[in-house]
């Protein structure tokens, strides 16, 4: 599975809550409660590049999982991740 850039806007989308996705793997919704937190207090464009690259390393460090594969297909979709 191909994880896309962080310059991917799917990504500030997902860190920001601007999109929201049901996710399975449950250390991807303890994420996001966290980043609500963080962004809250600062919402700067550092921070949320912070908060970026912080998800795709929990999503790399888990790739294989299938929970975490069915995610990454629910952010992006099926094409574009092969």
């Amino acid at each position: 599975m191909n994880i896309p850039p962080a310059t991917n806007p799917v990504w500030k989308e997902i860190v920001t809550g601007k999109r929201e996705v049901k996710f399975e793997f449950l250390a991807l919704n303890i994420c996001m409660k966290r980043f609500a937190v963080d962004l809250d207090r600062d919402g700067s464009a550092g921070r949320v590049e912070k908060c970026i690259s912080h998800f795709r390393n929990c999503i790399s460090a888990n790739a294989t999982s299938p929970k975490v594969q069915r995610d990454m297909e629910k952010m992006f979709g099926k094409g574009d991740l092969s």
